[in-house]
């Protein structure tokens, strides 16, 4: 069973994966003295294997599910349905963890054939990152730098700042953990 909890529209938005291969959403009305729950939806995916990983995007519309098969799949939250919008597949079967991420707009698959598989929001492939010599079982990105650095009021250092790179931070079987720019692994 694979969880995750976003806040959507007010409420608290929970999406379940069983080993069933099924998805179900809930909202979540929190309290200090109770919880209310409501069921709002639920899927029989298309994936053969047990849901290992889910990841909802930042406006809690999207849901993007990996299994111990083959199959990466996006859901669209529509009112009380989830629909199926893309999915791909992976070259291997088995992806220990799905992450999407806002900036890059990228969706990640830690898989089992120890590649990180990157696509786009649209589930179309851009590239696969290889390294380690074991399964994956992590991957994220790190935040955008934004936020100006406190006390520092040279502007020439302030763009430089803004300019670092983002990093994708990946996690294996192998017990190491390896560390990219995204910008040059997404580069062409």
């Amino acid at each position: 069973m694979c969880v995750c909890i976003c806040a959507n529209d007010g409420l608290l938005q929970l999406t379940v994966g069983y080993e069933s291969n099924k998805l179900r959403c809930f909202y979540l009305q929190v309290s200090n003295a109770s919880v209310k729950v409501t069921a709002v939806c639920s899927v029989q995916t298309p994936h053969t294997e047990p849901l290992l990983s889910i990841s909802v995007n930042q406006d809690a519309q999207n849901i993007y599910t990996c299994a111990a098969d083959n199959s990466v799949c996006c859901f669209k939250l529509d009112g009380t349905a989830l629909v199926k919008t893309a999915a791909a597949e992976l070259s291997h079967p088995g992806g220990s963890l799905i992450q999407c991420f806002q900036t890059p707009q990228v969706v990640a698959v830690a898989g089992w054939d120890y590649a990180v598989h990157l696509y786009d929001h649209g589930l179309q492939h851009l590239k696969d990152v290889r390294f380690h010599r074991a399964a994956l079982t992590a991957v994220d990105v790190s935040s955008k730098c934004t936020e100006p650095l406190p006390d520092i009021t040279d502007d020439l250092v302030q763009q430089r700042w803004k300019m670092q790179p983002q990093w994708m931070a990946v996690a294996s079987r192998d017990s190491r953990i390896s560390l990219w720019n995204v910008n040059a692994v997404l580069q062409p």
